[in-house]
């Protein structure tokens, strides 16, 4: 498993393969599987790539691709079998309402239509892009994700926003070129805005001390501060022998598949 989604880009390659992990094997393999890859990715640059793809497609996967009856099995073989990394990321948070946001009046910007916003967001210089992001509309976001134009630091500037529509952060979180980068996520991660669900998948992939502050912050749900706080205590925790068993049976499976190309 770790090596075939460490192997390829991360985006719509791995999240085929990641629904084949948590759709094909017995769910307390999944689990166990889980758990070890969490495990690893703080001192694995493979393990944290796989990392972030399964946390990619858990965040955005259809119930088509997960059914609800698949994902809690996976919960229940996570809680009984004691793997409190996989219970922490399969947790069912519930989901705050959004937060009041008002697009700020812009002379340019606010006159523009919808179609014209995205329009422009695709090809707009920094200046009108940052103006075009504090409109907060996910559609146009989507579109100025795309942009040749766009930088890491206003990525994350736009990620760091307070307050922001939670479906802003997802559409970033969503980007296969920006939704991997670590300070992307870290923004994204340590914004209290963010949709509980979301920040979640992200947690693993922080360091201890950003842990540490998110479970500290009474502005995060309950929810990402407890799991918050159970990753940073198992941080320096290694995986038990059946576990890594468990990784290698799927990471054999997947070498046994015939090669599509």
């Amino acid at each position: 498993m770790t090596a075939s989604l460490a192997a390829v880009e991360i985006g719509p390659q791995t999240d085929r393969i990641a629904a084949e992990v948590f759709n094909r094997f017995p769910a307390v393999d999944v689990a166990h599987a889980f758990e070890e890859v969490a495990a690893a990715a703080s001192s694995s640059m493979r393990a944290a790539r796989a990392l972030t793809a399964l946390c990619r497609f858990l965040s955005f996967a259809s119930e088509a691709e997960l059914s609800p009856d698949r994902l809690e099995a996976l919960r229940t073989a996570a809680s009984e079998n004691g793997f409190s990394r996989a219970q922490a990321l399969l947790a069912a948070p519930r989901e705050r309402p959004e937060a009041d946001f008002e697009a700020p009046y812009d002379p340019e910007i606010s006159q523009l239509s919808l179609g014209h916003q995205k329009s422009l967001a695709r090809r707009a210089d920094p200046d009108r892009m940052a103006r075009l992001a504090a409109q907060g509309d996910a559609r146009v976001i989507r579109e100025l994700l795309l942009n040749p134009r766009l930088t890491e630091s206003l990525v994350v500037r736009i990620a760091a926003r307070r307050p922001i529509r939670g479906e802003v952060l997802m559409e970033i979180c969503r980007s296969a070129k920006w939704g991997v980068r670590t300070e992307v996520r870290l923004a994204v991660a340590m914004n209290p805005f963010s949709p509980p669900g979301l920040t979640l998948r992200l947690l693993p992939q922080l360091a201890v001390s950003n842990l540490r502050k998110i479970a500290a912050s009474e502005q995060m749900a309950g929810e990402v501060r407890a799991a918050a706080r159970i990753l940073a205590d198992r941080h320096s925790e290694t995986a038990s022998p059946r576990i890594q068993e468990t990784v290698w049976v799927i990471e054999t499976a997947d070498t046994d598949e015939p090669d599509e190309n």
